[in-house]
C-alpha cells in the first residue's frame, strides 16, 4: 500500500506509516535544501565581503551589503542547527553551534559534514 496521498499542490502526505518519522525525515530533506543554497553562496558572499572592504563605495550600499550578508549567516545559522538537530543529535548540533560562531571558517566546513550526514540518513530512510 502507498503511504502517501498526492495533493494538488504536488505535495505528498501521509495517510499511514509512522506519520512523525516521515515528518522528521521531511524536516532534514528541507532544512538540507535550504543548507546546500548556503553551501552554494558561501564563497561568492566571501568574495563580496572582501570586495566591498577594498572598495570606496557609499556608506548607504556598504550597510545594505552588510545587512544582507549578515542576515545569511543567521539564516544559515538557524537551518545548520535544525539540520544537525535532525541528523546527528543535539549534542553535535550544539558543537557545530559554538564551533560555527568562533571560527567562521570550520563553520563552512561544518556545512559540508552536516550534508553528509544528513546525506547518507535520508538514502538510509529512503
Amino acid at each position: 500500500m502507498n503511504d502517501f496521498n498526492q495533493t494538488s499542490e504536488g505535495d505528498a502526505e501521509v495517510v499511514s506509516g509512522n506519520s512523525s518519522a516521515k515528518e522528521q525525515l521531511r524536516k532534514i530533506a528541507k532544512s538540507q535544501r535550504v543548507v546546500l543554497f548556503f553551501i552554494l553562496m558561501y564563497i561568492p558572499l566571501i568574495f563580496m565581503m572582501f570586495a566591498l572592504a577594498a572598495s570606496k563605495l557609499p556608506s548607504s550600499l556598504a550597510l545594505i551589503v552588510a545587512i544582507s550578508v549578515f542576515a545569511y549567516i543567521i539564516y544559515s545559522y538557524v537551518q545548520l542547527l535544525s539540520l544537525a538537530n535532525g541528523a546527528c543529535g543535539l549534542g553535535t548540533a550544539i558543537a557545530c553551534g559554538i564551533l560555527f560562531w568562533l571560527f567562521p571558517p570550520i563553520g563552512f566546513i561544518l556545512l559540508f559534514f552536516v550534508n553528509g550526514r544528513a546525506s547518507k540518513l535520508l538514502k538510509n530512510e529512503g
